[in-house]
């Protein structure tokens, strides 16, 4: 006894190829797509791929200047997922890390030099950048008008610095 042959029409064939190529195609595009954008910095406030731009802040909101050896608050992205190594490497410098931010970022505090100078010293950071007042703000917050209630988290700054 022979099994029946089921044929199907050759147009049929070459579409169902077409398709596997194109789903392929279309996948690995935008695998591309993502990997060239690099990761994000993910604040309330906005988030962002710090190398091709960084979000819009009020002027009333931004990091006021400041001198070289003067001590403030960054943002210090590592190129991937964070290795403990890493860390060590730049707390040897004097830097002190105070919180992580998604992806693969912290908030730190240093000098403007420090800040800086640590993307061309080490080669696993990724991109330092100030820590602007506005990035605390929930845009719902922001969004919120008249009288209400508020719980506020309270910073230490160090000794002879004002609070942003």
């Amino acid at each position: 006894m022979t099994t029946p042959r089921i044929s199907a029409p050759r147009w049929l064939l070459s579409l169902a190829a077409w398709s596997v190529l194109l789903v392929a195609g279309l996948a690995g595009a935008s695998q591309a797509s993502a990997q060239e954008t690099g990761p994000q910095i993910r604040l309330r406030y906005a988030t962002f791929d710090p190398l091709r731009s960084t979000p819009v802040v009020p002027p009333e909101l931004r990091l006021p200047p400041m001198q070289n050896d003067e001590t403030g608050r960054f943002l210090l992205q590592f190129q991937g997922p964070v290795r403990r190594a890493w860390v060590q490497a730049v707390q040897a410098t004097g830097v002190v890390f105070e919180e992580y931010v998604p992806e693969y970022a912290f908030v730190v505090r240093t000098t403007l030099r420090q800040a800086a100078s640590l993307p061309g010293r080490f080669s696993f950071v990724r991109w330092t950048g100030a820590f602007h007042p506005a990035y605390k703000i929930d845009p719902l917050l922001a969004q919120q008008q008249g009288a209400g209630q508020l719980i506020a988290r309270t910073e230490t700054a160090a000794e002879g610095q004002a609070l942003a």
